[in-house]
């Protein structure tokens, strides 16, 4: 067979099942992975509110500082940015995992080093002289969330979100139509 010859007359015959390119998985949107995505963006949204305040007697000032201005929270703004990726990144993670991690363990890590850096920063309680202020007590909400959602996908409990399954219709069947006549 030539390449310059026109194809058959009907084009050529589909290839055998199996042959090429395995389909991509199905875009599949967990709960949990919905609670890891949403509690990673509230983290990130309330890392630029104030963290941790300051107020001294020796000065009129009352100082506070949001998520990014030091390094130990610096890395949990950094982390709710991750579990906002990891929790949209199901369809894209190999099967076999990265470095022999699934796509759940890394979730679970993350999450869990958000809450457990977070619990810690409430019961320092900002520090000496320092207070949390409303950033520390909504990043910890998110931790929390974050912590639960990625536990969910690692036990395989929560059920789909997107897209829904379909749902059988309520009530009776559908009257039989009328007879012909």
């Amino acid at each position: 067979m030539s390449y310059n010859q026109p194809p058959p007359p009907g084009g050529y015959p589909p290839p055998p099942p199996g042959y090429g390119a395995p389909a991509a998985p199905p875009l599949v949107l967990t709960l949990g992975d919905a609670l890891v995505a949403g509690a990673g963006l509230i983290i990130l949204i309330f890392s630029f509110t104030p963290f941790v305040g300051s107020s001294s007697s020796y000065s009129e000032f009352n100082l506070s500082y949001n998520a990014w201005e030091s390094a130990p929270t610096l890395f949990v703004a950094l982390a709710g940015i991750l579990l906002i990726a990891l929790g949209l990144l199901r369809r894209f993670w190999p099967a076999n995992g990265v470095i022999g991690f699934s796509l759940n363990h890394v979730q679970v890590g993350v999450a869990l080093y958000v809450f457990f850096n977070m619990l810690a920063y409430l019961f320092a309680g900002g520090g000496p002289g320092g207070s949390i202020k409303v950033g520390a007590i909504f990043m910890l909400l998110g931790g929390i969330a974050a912590a639960a959602g990625a536990i969910m996908n690692q036990l395989g409990v929560g059920g789909q979100v997107f897209p829904s399954a379909p749902k059988a219709p309520a009530g009776y069947p559908p009257p039989p139509p009328p007879p012909a006549a």
